[in-house]
């Protein structure tokens, strides 16, 4: 997921994950694309799940500015685990 000038990844501290049983976030990280000493420079969000058993699992995050209320747009994904 790309964050640009101005905006932010809002997942409430982690994604929502329907069943995490099944699959469970183990990692999050924002790495810079341009310069790191410029606030609200652009960058990745960098997401890192585990598969805990089989099964089938959605992940959402909603993408919007923190000071207001709708989201941009939703990620939604759907994860089968055979």
């Amino acid at each position: 997921l790309v964050r640009s000038v101005g905006s932010e990844m809002c997942i409430r501290d982690r994604p929502d994950i329907s069943e995490e049983s099944i699959v469970k976030l183990i990692d999050h990280e924002f790495a810079a694309t341009t310069q790191t000493d410029i606030a609200g420079a652009p960058g990745l969000d960098i997401y890192t799940f585990s598969a805990k058993q089989k099964g089938t699992a959605v992940i959402s995050m909603d993408y919007k500015r923190s000071w207001e209320g709708a989201a941009e747009w939703t990620f939604t994904a759907t994860i089968n685990v055979k």
